[in-house]
């Protein structure tokens, strides 16, 4: 398929679900390219990437950055990036280019209004308040309920996200977050703006050794939603991280019935008109339940397409953003294609060094063994998921998967140096979301 457009494809970049190498080799035959630099430290770090192979421009401020793209006439624009998706659709409107529209990019970056707007829609949506001071708190408690999760009303990757299960607990939560005003926000990449959200804990139905949770990625064209695939989730690391994910999610029948139907509900309730959306998913024993739907492709999605299907979700984003009509790819059933992630621990430290990769690596199964922290790094600690490592590859069916992940997981040791510890601390992969 061949670019019918002449204007340059817009990609508005920052921390996302696509890497730079993703981007560039995977749209440069698409359309022509033009790259607009979010202003934050890490977008700017990766400029001269973007730089060495087609424009590149500072959104620092907005207004020079529309200036310069009026000027080169684009034919669409896309963002993999959550944090630059306010950015994204600013841009858009003014270049009169098709994307979110400020109204549901506000729904899908804001939790208490992505909340309302669903719960409007008869979307079943657990019970919730936004607050902005620490005074309200006994408030929020008394009407939300507990156990619950506190979570910043725009962020994402778990920053700041806690369980909370005592008032008193809460209220120390709090107090810290909002004496630190917005310390941290870099490592969330979005402006939460000192707000927070209380949501009613969505507790899951039995799914070991399997996470309680999906996400549903769907492909919106000119409002038309053809689902993508269920993606599987191994279980949550304390508190909310994640540590992995795999096509087919283990359910089927009714049970998957009801996970699409509710994810294609809440995408037309938000308004989404074009591009990826991802929805993640709680299973209850009461049914699904809405975690919160992105406006953008799924974290590390299109690396299980490429291998699951050949097909580039990234290439697909580009192509429908230029209004070039797509076929959704459909993974195959006969394999299972995993992603999994060993997270740090919730303690700054630095990683001294990891054991085994040559093993993990030989084993039938395990397509790539990639670090993503290397020995003698620190990693900053906190409630968030900071993945230490990549594991990924495939396997004929789900009890294999569980088979494989134990001895991976039993077979890697990694060795921490915590500043508070006079010796290093050494565990295996099975046990790091103990520290």
């Amino acid at each position: 398929m061949t670019a019918v457009n002449e204007g340059p494809l817009v990609v508005v970049y920052d921390r996302g679900a696509a890497q730079p190498s993703e981007i560039i080799a995977q749209l440069s035959a698409v359309a022509p390219l033009v790259f607009v630099i979010s202003p934050s430290e890490h977008a700017r770090s990766r400029e001269p990437i973007f730089a060495s192979v087609a424009p590149a421009v500072r959104a620092d401020p907005p207004e020079l950055a529309l200036e310069q793209l009026r000027a080169m006439a684009p034919a669409g624009i896309v963002t993999f990036s959550e944090r630059a998706v306010p950015l994204t659709s600013w841009l858009a409107e003014r270049l009169g280019l098709p994307y979110h529209d400020q109204r549901t990019t506000r729904l899908l970056t804001d939790k208490s209004a992505q909340r309302s707007a669903l719960a409007a829609a008869g979307v079943e949506t657990p019970a919730f308040r936004r607050f902005t001071t620490a005074g309200e708190w006994p408030d929020v408690v008394d009407e939300v309920g507990l156990p619950a999760v506190l979570k910043p009303v725009r962020g994402g990757g778990s920053h700041n996200t806690f369980l909370i299960t005592t008032a008193e607990s809460g209220r120390a939560v709090v107090d810290e977050l909002f004496a630190n005003g917005r310390v941290g926000l870099d490592n969330a990449g979005i402006d939460f703006d000192d707000a927070f959200v209380l949501e009613k804990l969505l507790v899951g139905r039995p799914s070991h050794p399997f996470g309680d949770y999906v996400s549903v990625e769907h492909l919106v064209q000119s409002g038309r939603v053809d689902s993508i695939a269920v993606t599987g989730k191994f279980p949550l690391s304390e508190p909310f991280r994640e540590t992995g994910q795999f096509w087919p999610a283990p359910i089927g029948g009714v049970d998957e019935e009801l996970v699409l139907d509710m994810a294609a509900r809440a995408v037309k309730a938000l308004g989404i008109e074009s591009g990826f959306v991802h929805t993640e998913i709680k299973l209850t024993p009461d049914g699904p339940r809405i975690i919160e739907v992105n406006g953008r492709l799924g974290g590390d999605v299109n690396e299980l397409s490429l291998r699951a299907t050949g097909v580039s979700l990234v290439e697909l984003a580009g192509r429908v953003a230029l209004g070039q009509p797509v076929q959704p790819p459909r993974p195959p059933e006969d394999r299972v294609f995993y992603q999994l992630f060993h997270l740090a621990p919730r303690r700054a430290c630095r990683l001294v060094s990891v054991s085994s990769t040559d093993a993990v690596r030989g084993r039938t199964g395990v397509t790539t063994y990639r670090a993503l922290v290397k020995p003698g790094e620190r990693v900053p600690g906190g409630v968030q998921a900071t993945e230490l490592d990549m594991v990924t590859g495939d396997v004929g069916n789900h009890r294999e998967l569980t088979e494989l992940l134990q001895e991976v997981s039993s077979r890697l040791r990694f060795e921490f140096d915590f500043d508070d510890d006079a010796q290093p601390t050494s565990v295996s992969g099975l046990e790091l979301g103990s520290l």
